[in-house]
């Protein structure tokens, strides 16, 4: 997601339960502005992506 452009914002500790059932996993949260998103991270993705 950040090889896109998208910034990390936070982590949510301990959120969810693991895949085993012991324990919690933490959230990643990512995000990219509209502007962001007009102005270059589109023209990128679309580049990686042909």
């Amino acid at each position: 997601m950040r090889s896109v452009g998208c910034k990390n914002e936070g982590v949510l500790r301990n959120m969810f339960p693991s895949i085993n059932g012991i324990g919690r996993t933490d959230a990643v949260l990512m995000s990219i502005l509209k502007d962001e998103w007009k102005d270059s991270v589109r023209v990128q993705l679309k580049n990686k992506l042909t």
